[in-house]
């Protein structure tokens, strides 16, 4: 009998920060995630639809436009509503941003990499 392999997960992570999308990148491809990365809005459109994302995570604060702007805009387009969107932040009202926004989850910094996981498998519904 044949095994079927589970198709691996293709993260987005949308963040200004050089360093944080590099721990994003490395901490999720060795938790079993495909990981593509984009680090800004202006580039996000092009990235969304060259890597066809499960899930897209996107941080909050980014200059220019930011992570609630570009959450609400892909919850109001047809092709883009069904994506699962996670927020990542430390601002305290987190939750009410994500509730505002559409998202579908929301991950408070600091975070580990145990968490993101749990987060994406509660969203994609695989959580136990």
């Amino acid at each position: 009998m044949k095994k079927v392999l589970a198709k691996k997960l293709n993260l987005l992570v949308v963040d200004d920060d050089d360093d944080m999308l590099v721990l994003f990148y490395m901490a999720m491809r060795a938790k079993g995630y495909d990981v593509e990365v984009s680090r800004n809005a202006e580039t996000f459109w092009e990235d969304l639809f060259y890597t066809h994302p499960d899930v897209i995570i996107l941080d909050v604060h980014m200059p220019g436009i930011d992570g609630r702007v570009l959450c609400r805009r892909l919850k109001e387009h047809e092709y883009t509503a069904q994506i699962p969107v996670i927020l990542l932040s430390a601002n305290a009202d987190l939750e009410h941003i994500a509730s505002e926004t559409g998202a579908n989850g929301y991950i408070k910094k600091p975070f580990t990499p145990e968490k993101v996981m749990q987060e994406v498998d509660r969203i994609m519904g695989k959580a136990a």
